[in-house]
């Protein structure tokens, strides 16, 4: 059982209003299945299977063990799932689904910002994952280890980036939103508030999207 003195505001909050967020959620779901019928047949090979997969994350569809689970529940696949999800729809959507070397590096750059700034959300939620016996790199390795994996991974990320087939001021624009992230995954802790993870690691997003928006400018 979860106890409450594991549950942050926003989660109590969550709890209390469970039936209005569901209701939400289905009439989005809703409203986005049905949106499928006006998009081709392409980019149906890339959002059928990660909305399959979006939907197992939160809701217990998926077997296991002779009872329903959530695939977040599922031992160290968590902040993964989210990374290949979000990087496969950011890149081969755009890029018109096409496997290329240049989507490839794109992608693979991708999956490890997206990771770099999802293993700070493991490190909020230790305390409640111990508790619910969930292993995920901070409850197995500790919080230490999980910065260092999520700085390697920017590290990563702003390598790709400088190799890639982008123009020299997108390369730049990407490895410096690398370095905007290094704030968040170093003071990461699980007494952060959820402002801090809204704000300061999911805004490290909008501040990559506004360093590509100013570099498009000097794109010829």
């Amino acid at each position: 059982m979860r106890s409450k003195d594991f549950l942050s505001s926003r989660m109590i909050w969550s709890k209390k209003h469970f039936l209005i967020i569901k209701a939400i959620t289905l009439i989005s779901g809703g409203f986005t299945f049905a949106s499928f019928y006006f998009l081709e047949h392409k980019p149906l090979k890339i959002l059928l299977p990660a909305a399959i997969i979006s939907l197992g994350y939160s809701i217990p569809i998926w077997p296991h063990k002779g009872k329903l689970i959530r695939l977040r529940d599922i031992n160290g696949i968590k902040v993964f799932l989210v990374s290949i999800v979000v990087s496969a729809i950011t890149i081969f959507i755009p890029n018109e689904e096409q496997l290329n070397l240049s989507s490839i590096q794109l992608f693979i750059g991708r999956f490890f910002f997206i990771l770099a700034i999802t293993i700070p959300f493991d490190i909020r939620d230790k305390i409640l994952d111990c508790n619910l016996k969930l292993q995920t790199i901070p409850t197995f390795f500790g919080n230490r280890i999980a910065i260092i994996v999520a700085i390697f991974s920017i590290f990563i990320f702003n390598s790709v980036s400088l190799i890639s087939p982008l123009d020299y001021y997108f390369k730049i624009a990407l490895v410096i939103s690398g370095f905007f992230t290094l704030p968040g995954i170093l003071l990461a802790s699980e007494k952060r508030t959820d402002f801090f993870y809204a704000f300061v690691v999911e805004g490290t997003m909008i501040i990559q999207f506004l360093l590509i928006l100013i570099a498009s400018f000097f794109y010829k």
